[in-house]
């Protein structure tokens, strides 16, 4: 639950009730505007922005983004300068996702302007390490779970067979023409839409099953067992996000662990020089996408496109990176957010 009263004093110890009524409609309204982001690149950019400002030792977000939510502070409270407020505008931004989170509806398609910042929020903050303040550590921790949470429920909700609807006709109109075209005509393409969307979704789960009975890698062309452990759990999360249709729950991502022995852990550039042989043909498959626009959320991606990041973690863990990273741009090719 979003407490701005309780948040607001990471950047001020003794807040007076003003200042946390200001804050609080500043929050609302940059929620609004978050969520009427447009592109899947726009709304990235907005968590990309946030997880930076995070990760960085003066909390400093872009310019750009610093404006925004200056000017929408501003509104409520005329004499706030960004000078020196780093803290407080990252808090604000953070917030603000927060409640744009946890008043989200899991959406029915193949996913919402809301989750794609959230599925943004989750990759990036999974890959910073705790936070010293306290309190902006539970903040990220709430943040984090908040976008984890409505992803997950999305991954679910979008995955359900959408009904097969009559012809809405009444008896009374079938004795007038247009009425019973019109009938007719929206039926027909509701009927369409909803047998296209199911069998997109039947389709996932037949590719998937295909793939699961199998040891083969389409990416790399050769079996999984050929590979060595590292390669094989990569070069699997990326496989099983070319299947997607949807963003991956988690019995997709124990599919994807089936293949992945061992829980060693590794850094990125262990993982890339243990992975020589495999790791061309996962750059040929991202080179030229926007994966480098967002090297805090795609750390894998990026990281094996450009200069590996100190993340470690154990194979199980890359396994699922892998696939969540690619899923998205899977996703991200199929449709709009809507």
């Amino acid at each position: 639950m979003v407490d701005i009263a309780r948040s607001v004093r990471i950047f001020d110890p003794n807040p007076t009730d003003d200042l946390v009524l200001k804050r609080t409609k500043g929050v609302e309204a940059l929620a609004v505007k978050y969520g009427k982001a447009k592109t899947v690149s726009d709304l990235l950019q907005i968590a990309h922005d946030v997880v930076s400002g995070l990760s960085s030792v003066t909390f400093d977000l872009p310019d750009a983004r610093v404006e925004e939510i200056e000017l929408i502070l501003r509104k409520e409270s005329p004499s706030f300068d960004r000078a020196g407020e780093q803290l407080q505008i990252l808090v604000c931004a953070m917030l603000a996702l927060q409640k744009l989170f946890e008043e989200a509806t899991p959406g029915s398609v193949v996913w919402t302007r809301t989750e794609v910042i959230a599925v943004g929020i989750w990759l990036g903050f999974s890959a910073l390490p705790p936070l010293r303040e306290v309190k902006l550590e539970k903040l990220r921790l709430d943040l984090q779970s908040a976008g984890r949470k409505l992803v997950i429920l999305s991954t679910e909700s979008a995955r359900e067979r959408q009904p097969i609807p009559d012809p809405d006709l009444k008896l009374a109109d079938l004795t007038d023409v247009a009425k019973v075209n019109v009938g007719i005509n929206n039926a027909v393409l509701k009927l369409i839409e909803g047998l296209r969307d199911n069998a997109a979704l039947d389709r996932e789960e037949i590719d998937l099953l295909w793939w699961s009975l199998g040891e083969w890698s389409e990416l790399q062309g050769r079996s999984y067992r050929d590979m060595p452990a590292s390669s094989a759990a990569i070069s699997a999360g990326v496989d099983a996000a070319n299947l997607m249709r949807r963003l991956p729950g988690e019995a997709h991502k124990q599919l994807v662990l089936r293949r992945v022995s061992g829980e060693e852990i590794l850094t990125l550039a262990e993982l890339i020089d243990q992975s020589k042989a495999e790791i061309d043909p996962i750059r040929q498959k991202f080179a030229g996408s926007f994966v480098t626009s967002f090297p805090k959320i795609f750390c894998l991606l990026s990281g094996i496109l450009t200069t590996p990041s100190e993340l470690s973690l154990d194979l199980r863990d890359w396994g699922s990176r892998a696939l969540l990273e690619a899923s998205v741009m899977k996703v991200s090719s199929i449709t709009a957010a809507v």
